[in-house]
């Protein structure tokens, strides 16, 4: 039997596969699901934009560590470590800004 599209639309989300039937706001995975991705999508623009900052004061060197005021909340300073084969650490003062490990 071949399903038109309108089946599809209302009989299950096109993304899990749940009868959005049952809920009135749409379906709940999937406003979760875009609520992660938006998320990380943020948390990661504000990653690269601190990783840009310390690459560029850091004038391309490896092997260093050093502190600089932090790009995204520009409060506190980011205290970071560039390995000798170019991986970086960094963590702001500011909990819950940015920090990570390559």
């Amino acid at each position: 039997m071949k399903l038109s599209a309108g089946y599809l639309e209302r009989y299950s989300c096109k993304t899990c596969g749940i009868d959005p039937r049952k809920y009135t706001d749409g379906c709940p995975e999937c406003a979760e699901r875009k609520s992660r991705e938006d998320n990380f999508s943020k948390r990661f623009d504000r990653i690269k934009q601190a990783r840009e900052a310390i690459i560029k004061s850091s004038g391309g060197k490896k092997g260093i560590s050093g502190r600089l005021d932090c790009p995204v909340c520009q409060t506190d300073k980011i205290a970071f470590a560039i390995q000798k084969n170019g991986h970086i650490q960094a963590i702001c003062e500011t909990e819950g800004c940015v920090q990570w490990i390559e």
